[in-house]
């Protein structure tokens, strides 16, 4: 059936502010992506950032938590 998921397949969901959303949609529709499209790419991406990258996003997430 075409509207059962793939097998290893799992529902996140996660809770962000409404902006970062908006931010997320709109990113999508320019490019003509789904908003998940976007989301799987950028966690696909995290293995082949370099340590400078990565270190800017956990100093990123770590902040975020105090908003």
């Amino acid at each position: 059936m075409s509207s059962q998921r793939k097998e290893g397949k799992q529902l996140v969901s996660s809770y962000v502010w409404s902006k970062d959303k908006e931010k997320l949609q709109q990113f999508a529709k320019e490019h003509g992506l789904t908003m998940s499209d976007v989301i799987k790419a950028m966690v696909s991406e995290l293995d082949t950032l370099e340590k400078k990258a990565l270190k800017k996003i956990v100093d990123a997430a770590k902040h975020s938590e105090d908003n």
